[in-house]
């Protein structure tokens, strides 16, 4: 700067500011792995439902043949138990998927932050350790919920119109 440069002052804003960066983008890839695991959360009610079906059908063939023929009790309740693992490991599968969007790609919207608590409910009643993953889920969203809910803001300063 020379005696002669006219003085400048430093609390006005500057000439030609530079324009702020674009605010973060969501990953295209978080954003697919969590609608899959959305999606795959169907798993755990259908597995649930099927449970209850299966063990009343269980215990119909029990009470329709009066003592209980051992082998057809044990072929409903292994039918029934095979198709409640394979709705609760979809669940699952669907859990670690929306685990890796939110963790690693930081894939944060509210949606997100509704269905985990939903899969939450759904998992604490998974008795023991859909219980355990369903409070760890229900504690991370609870404790996170400003990440979630509210949208992301501008990386840069506001810019006036000029």
């Amino acid at each position: 700067m020379s005696p002669t440069d006219p003085p400048q002052n430093i609390y006005a804003p500057p000439q030609n500011p530079e324009p702020a960066p674009p605010p973060p983008k969501l990953s295209a890839l978080g954003k697919w792995l969590a609608i899959i695991g959305a999606c795959m959360q169907v798993g755990t009610p259908i597995g649930l439902i099927t449970t209850v079906i299966g063990m009343r059908r269980a215990f119909s063939v029990l009470g329709s043949s009066g003592v209980g023929d051992p082998t057809q009790l044990s072929a409903a309740i292994g039918d029934t138990l095979i198709s409640t693992a394979i709705g609760l490991s979809v669940g699952l599968i669907g859990v670690i998927l929306i685990a890796v969007s939110v963790l690693a790609f930081h894939f944060r919207t509210p949606w997100i932050f509704w269905v985990s608590i939903i899969v939450s409910i759904f998992f604490l009643l998974v008795f023991p350790i859909g219980t355990i993953l369903g409070i760890v889920i229900l504690i991370y969203s609870i404790m996170h919920w400003k990440e979630f809910l509210t949208p992301p803001a501008p990386a840069g300063p506001p810019q006036t119109p000029t």
